[in-house]
């Protein structure tokens, strides 16, 4: 009798942690037009401080050569001036200075919420510890710029929602400065003249988990999508304002030149 209780114990633990509702986060599905690849941006040439969002109207290939296009499609190009990140570094780690190329010093994380809170922004979701990684470096080459690559099966558990329930998504990504800045909100708080960092746009769905297979992340245009869509996305940097120290020089020069006018 008491190993039958322990089975059936075991059992309902074993289908609670089943039930969980999944998502599958990976930025990489080879042959998926309507599947889920997106990219990741610098800030853009010109204005730094403005985000641009959008997929290319390209479909996501994967040819001899590397890859093109995101998925699912866009209806419009974005436009992007600036440069993929990543596709560089070592595993030795980031070197700590902004460059971006070195996809190690870019870190990427899943955001989440329960339930449709599209409509609320970006501010009503919380970032998912398990899925923190960085942009694709040397170890997958230049091809994959502009990617990241999760860890392990790219499955992610989301808490408070059970299998078939409807949860909103969101990618961010941030400057880290090899471990300087370990969060969004460090980078945030740096300032992103200093740290760039930017984040997706937000797209629902229903997840998966119990007999249901976890879907990829709401792409914009994705059968899945319940509302929104995510993108891919640039990251921003605002023009540094002069220092106060700055402005006083620029000040007494000015002071200097009108008083030799004077003479």
């Amino acid at each position: 009798m008491k190993k039958f209780v322990t089975s059936i114990v075991l059992l309902a633990g074993a289908a609670s942690v089943y039930s969980q509702g999944q998502v599958n986060y990976t930025d990489y599905n080879p042959g998926a037009t309507t599947g889920f690849n997106i990219h990741i941006w610098s800030p853009q040439t010109g204005s730094p401080g403005v985000e641009t969002t959008g997929n290319s109207t390209t479909p996501f290939t994967t040819t001899p050569t590397g890859l093109a296009g995101d998925a699912p499609t866009g209806t419009s190009a974005p436009g992007y001036t600036g440069s993929l990140i990543g596709g560089a570094g070592t595993a030795t780690g980031p070197n700590g200075t902004l460059d971006y190329t070195d996809g190690d010093s870019f870190s990427v994380e899943l955001y989440y919420a329960a339930g449709n809170t599209v409509a609320t922004g970006f501010g009503s979701l919380s970032p998912l510890a398990s899925t923190l990684g960085t942009m694709a470096d040397g170890a997958f080459g230049s091809t994959y710029a502009g990617m990241y690559f999760p860890s392990g099966s790219g499955l992610a558990t989301i808490p408070g929602v059970a299998a078939s329930g409807t949860a909103t998504f969101a990618i961010a990504a941030w400057f880290n400065g090899g471990g300087t800045y370990p969060t969004l909100a460090a980078a945030q708080a740096a300032g992103s003249a200093v740290a760039p960092f930017g984040w997706s746009p937000l797209g629902a769905e229903a997840i998966g988990g119990g007999n249901v297979a976890p879907p990829l992340l709401p792409g914009l245009g994705n059968p899945n999508n319940v509302a929104g869509g995510i993108t891919s996305f640039s990251l921003v940097s605002a023009v540094p304002e002069p220092s106060t120290i700055a402005l006083g020089v620029i000040g007494a020069s000015a002071f200097l030149m009108r008083l030799r006018r004077k003479q």
